[in-house]
C-alpha cells in the first residue's frame, strides 16, 4: 500500500513533444524590375501582414503595435515607425523583430489548438505561425511564411494545413504580387506560345523550386458536325478548300471580301481589322479598314457584361501577365476549385491540345490530352505522379481530390530554403551578436577616439589648405570669364549693328528673327515637354485637345520638326490666316526661319473627319460648344519620323 500511495504522489510525467513544419511559402514580392519600389513593396507586404493580424485579434483587446494604416496607405507609413514587440498574453504570444541594418522584420505566433474547418481542438498541440521580410532592393521583396505545429509525441488527429491568409493579400494586392518563378495566381498560366513552354521547363529543371508544379493538358476537342450545305468540304486546315465552298454557297459575294481580307492582312499581319458590308452584292459595297486610327490610343478592354469585373483588366496590370492567364472554362470543371483555392501550394498551368506536341518535342515531359501531372521539385526527388484523361473522366471528383490533398500536404516536414529571410528565433541571435560584438572596453574606446580626433584635424587641415588654392583659382576663373563675357557682348552689340545694317528689311521682320532666334534656347531638350513649352509660348493661340497631350519620350518624332510646326501654326499660318501677312511674306518667313515650306491640306476624307472632331465652335441654337471636324491637317518628317498635327482655326469671336 505504501509503494501505491508513493507511486500517486510522483511529480506528473513530462511527456516528449514532436515539432514538424506544416504550411511554408517562399516567394519574392514586387520583382517587376523597378528596384526603386521595393522599399513601398516591403511596407505593403508588413501593413497586409498587420492587417491579417487585426483581423485575428478582433475578439480580444488590439495590441498597440497592430494599430497601422490600411495597406492602400503605404504612402504615410514610414519604415522608421517599426520597432520590436513582445507580448505574452493567456491566449497568445506575440513575438516582433524588426533589423534595420539587415532590413529584416520578423513575426512569431504562438497559439494553441482552437480547432479549425469543424476539427475539434487537440489538447497540448501548440501551433507557431513565422513570417519573415527581407527587404533586398536589387530583387524585390523576399517573403518567407512557415507553420510549425507542436503536440505531444503519439498524437493521432492529424493537423490541417492552411494557408496564411496574409499570403493571397500580398499575392492579390497590384502594389506588391508574389513570385516564384511565376506569378502567384488564382488562376492557371497558359502555356500557348514557345517561349512561355521554355519558361516553365527552366523552371521545372529549377534547383531551388519549392511548389510542385500542377500542368492541365486539355484533351483533343470533338470534331463537330459539317454545316448544312458544307458537306464534302476540305479540311478546317485547307483555307483553299473552304475559300472554294464560300465561293460557292455565296457566289460572288464573298469573293471581294476575301480578296480585300487578303490584301490588308498581307500589308498589316498585326493590326485588328473589322469589315463592314451594305445589303447589296456589289465589290464597292464592302470596306475595310482599321479598327483604330493610326495615331489613336489602343481601345480598353471591355468591362463584364454585368459592368463589375474582379480582376483588373490585362493592360492595368503587369506587363509580363497580359494573356498569361488560361480561360476557367478551358480547364475541366472539377479542377477548377482546386485552381481557384490552392494559390501558394502550387503553380498550375494549362496546356491546349494545339501547344502538346511542343511541349513534348522542347521539355521531354510525356503527357497526353486530358492527362493531369504533377511534378515535384527537383529538390525533393523529382516525382511525377500523372493522372490520365480516362481517370479524371471516370471519377473526376475523386482524381480532383487526389491532386488537391496532394499538394496541400505536400510542404509538410520538408527543409525549405528561406533565401535571406530571418525568423524570429534566427533574427534575435543576429540582434545579440551585434550587442557583443558593440561591446569594447573603455580603453579600447577611448583608444579609438583619439586615433578618430588626429584622423578628423589631418583631413581638416588638409582640406582648408585645399579649399583657399581654390579659392585662388577660382578668382582667376571669375576675373577671366568677365574679361570673355565683356568680349562677347561687344561681340553681339557688333553683330546686331551689322544686322541693321546690312538688311534692308522692316524693322518688324528683324524684330520677329531676333524673337525667334532668342527663343530657340528656350526649346524643350524632351518631347514629351513640347506640349507645354507650346502653351507657355503661344498662350492664346494654340489650344490643345487633352489627346494631344498625351505625347511620350518615346514616341516617333523628330523634337525640333514637332516644334518648328508648332511655332509655324502659331505664327505664320495664324498671321496669314488674319490677314496680317501675305503669301509672299508668308514663305519668306518659312525660309528665314526654317528653311522648308509646311503644308496644312483638308483632313479630306470623311473617315477622317469623324475620328477627328472637338467640341469647340457654339451651336447656333443653343450657344454651347458642338462638335467641330478637325477640317485640317499638317504633316511632316521622314517617312521614319512621320507625324500629323490635326487642328481647326477659329477667330476671336
Amino acid at each position: 500500500m505504501d509503494g501505491e500511495a508513493e507511486d500517486r504522489h510522483q511529480p506528473v510525467l513530462l511527456r516528449p513533444n514532436t515539432r514538424c513544419n506544416n504550411f511554408q511559402l517562399y516567394a519574392i514580392a514586387g520583382r517587376d524590375g523597378h528596384a526603386s519600389r521595393a522599399e513601398d513593396v516591403f511596407k505593403v507586404a508588413i501593413l497586409e501582414t498587420l492587417r491579417w493580424l487585426r483581423t485575428r485579434f478582433r475578439a480580444i483587446d488590439l495590441p498597440d503595435i497592430l494599430k497601422s494604416p490600411p495597406p492602400g496607405d503605404y504612402k504615410r507609413f514610414s519604415l522608421s515607425d517599426l520597432r520590436p514587440w513582445n507580448n505574452d498574453a493567456a491566449a497568445y504570444k506575440l513575438e516582433i523583430v524588426w533589423l534595420p541594418e539587415e532590413g529584416n522584420w520578423a513575426l512569431r505566433l504562438t497559439e494553441p489548438d482552437h480547432g479549425a474547418a469543424g476539427n475539434a481542438a487537440v489538447p497540448g498541440r501548440l501551433i507557431e505561425t513565422n513570417i519573415a521580410y527581407k527587404l533586398s532592393p536589387s530583387i524585390g521583396v523576399e517573403c518567407a511564411w512557415k507553420t510549425v505545429v507542436s503536440e505531444p509525441q503519439g498524437t493521432e488527429t492529424p493537423c490541417e494545413v492552411f494557408r496564411l491568409s496574409c499570403v493571397k493579400y500580398i499575392a492579390r494586392n497590384p502594389d506588391a504580387g508574389l513570385y516564384q518563378g511565376f506569378q502567384l495566381l488564382d488562376a492557371a498560366h497558359a502555356l500557348n506560345t514557345k517561349k512561355e513552354i521554355d519558361k516553365l521547363k527552366r523552371y521545372v529543371e529549377n534547383g531551388s523550386r519549392t511548389l510542385p508544379v500542377v500542368l492541365i493538358s486539355e484533351a483533343a476537342p470533338e470534331s463537330p458536325a459539317p454545316a448544312p450545305g458544307m458537306e464534302g468540304a476540305a479540311g478546317a486546315e485547307d483555307p483553299e478548300g473552304i475559300e472554294k465552298q464560300l465561293e460557292k454557297r455565296f457566289a460572288d459575294g464573298v469573293k471581294p471580301l476575301l480578296t480585300s481580307l487578303k490584301a490588308v492582312w498581307g500589308k498589316n499581319p498585326d493590326r485588328n481589322t473589322r469589315v463592314e458590308m451594305n445589303s447589296g452584292d456589289e465589290p464597292e459595297g464592302s470596306r475595310v479598314h482599321a479598327l483604330f486610327p493610326p495615331d489613336a490610343p489602343h481601345a480598353p478592354e471591355p468591362a463584364a457584361e454585368d459592368g463589375v469585373s474582379d480582376k483588373p483588366p490585362l493592360y492595368e496590370r503587369a506587363p509580363e501577365l497580359a494573356g498569361a492567364e488560361a480561360r476557367e472554362d478551358a480547364i475541366p470543371e472539377a479542377l477548377q476549385k482546386t485552381v481557384r483555392n490552392r494559390m501558394g501550394f502550387a503553380q498550375f498551368f494549362f496546356l491546349p491540345h494545339a501547344c502538346v506536341e511542343t511541349f513534348r518535342s522542347k521539355t521531354h515531359i510525356d503527357i497526353a490530352g486530358g492527362d493531369v501531372l504533377v511534378l515535384e521539385p527537383a529538390l525533393f526527388g523529382r516525382g511525377c505522379h500523372r493522372h490520365t484523361k480516362e481517370e479524371l473522366a471516370n471519377d473526376p471528383e475523386a482524381a480532383c481530390r487526389a491532386i488537391e490533398d496532394f499538394v496541400r500536404r505536400y510542404p509538410v516536414g520538408k527543409d525549405i530554403d528561406f533565401g535571406g529571410c530571418l525568423f524570429v528565433t534566427e533574427a534575435l541571435q543576429k540582434e545579440r551578436d551585434h550587442s557583443l560584438s558593440a561591446k569594447n572596453t573603455k580603453k579600447e574606446l577611448l583608444d579609438k577616439f583619439q586615433a578618430w580626433k588626429r584622423e578628423i584635424e589631418h583631413d581638416r587641415d588638409t582640406q582648408l589648405a585645399g579649399k583657399e588654392a581654390l579659392i585662388e583659382k577660382q578668382k582667376e576663373n571669375i576675373a577671366r570669364l568677365k574679361s570673355e563675357n565683356a568680349e562677347l557682348r561687344a561681340k553681339a552689340h557688333d553683330l546686331e549693328v551689322r544686322l541693321d545694317a546690312e538688311t534692308n528689311k522692316p524693322v518688324e521682320r528683324v524684330e520677329y528673327l531676333r524673337d525667334y532666334s532668342r527663343s530657340l534656347n528656350d526649346r524643350p531638350k524632351r518631347l514629351d515637354k513640347a506640349v507645354a513649352w507650346a502653351e507657355k509660348r503661344f498662350e492664346g493661340k494654340l489650344f490643345f485637345h487633352p489627346q494631344a497631350k498625351k505625347i511620350t519620350v518615346s514616341s516617333n518624332i523628330n523634337l525640333k520638326r514637332f516644334c518648328d510646326a508648332l511655332e509655324y501654326l502659331a505664327t505664320e499660318h495664324r498671321d496669314r490666316l488674319t490677314g496680317r501677312i501675305n503669301q509672299a511674306e508668308h514663305d519668306r518667313r518659312c525660309d528665314d526661319k526654317y528653311s522648308r515650306p509646311f503644308n496644312t491640306p483638308p483632313t479630306g476624307s470623311s473617315d477622317a473627319k469623324q475620328f477627328y472632331k472637338v467640341k469647340y465652335f457654339p451651336s447656333p441654337t443653343t450657344g454651347k460648344p458642338m462638335e467641330s471636324t478637325l477640317d485640317r491637317h499638317l504633316v511632316s518628317g521622314t517617312s521614319q519620323h512621320l507625324f500629323r498635327i490635326y487642328f481647326l482655326y477659329g477667330n476671336a469671336d
